[in-house]
């Protein structure tokens, strides 16, 4: 696997980890479902695209200016929270790229890494 493909899964990889733990960059990792098991709160919708932003900011072969984030919301009838990620970007090779991901309090699946 290379090029946009590589990243893409690095990504989703990153926002599926706890932060810390890559013992060689302990600021690496965001875990959403972390999150998403907190209280889901107005000021949380708000912010969850910024703060998935910012981390796949740090992975140095995104262009962090070609980040847009896509997030639809399902709220069951117990109040637990899903998302559906979409993260489109462009590599610093130029390659664009799709990441969709679905997210809950318990677990993370990666739907699909696309060249678009």
């Amino acid at each position: 696997v290379t090029g946009a493909v590589l990243v893409g899964e690095a990504l989703f990889r990153r926002l599926s980890s706890e932060r810390g733990s890559l013992p060689s960059d302990r600021s690496y990792g965001w875990s959403i479902t972390r999150w998403l098991g907190s209280e889901w709160t107005e000021q949380r919708r708000k912010s969850t695209p910024g703060l998935i932003s910012n981390e796949a900011r740090k992975d140095d072969r995104v262009e962090p200016a070609t980040l847009s984030i896509e997030i639809e919301e399902t709220i069951d009838d117990h109040g637990a929270v899903s998302l559906e990620i979409s993260i489109f970007a462009f590599t610093t090779e130029g390659e664009r790229f799709e990441l969709v991901f679905a997210a809950s309090a318990a677990t993370t699946q990666l739907l699909r890494i696309s060249n678009v």
